[in-house]
């Protein structure tokens, strides 16, 4: 599956964001446990490439 961003918002810091809890694919979570790649990742925070296959649907707790 390949996710694009064609309009992205920019933050207060004039960065563009893309933010994902989970991603699942349809018919059933195919997604769960693959690889994720990316362009670039911002790592930290409850936010992580790995989170997005992880099964957990909140991005940090509470």
């Amino acid at each position: 599956m390949k996710v694009e961003g064609t309009k992205l918002g920019r933050d207060p810091h004039g960065h563009y964001r893309m933010q994902f809890a989970e991603i699942e694919v349809a018919g059933g979570n195919l997604a769960a446990g693959r690889p994720v790649s990316t362009s670039t990742s911002y790592e930290g925070d409850g936010w992580s490439r790995t989170a997005l296959t992880d099964g957990q649907t909140r991005s940090a707790p509470g």
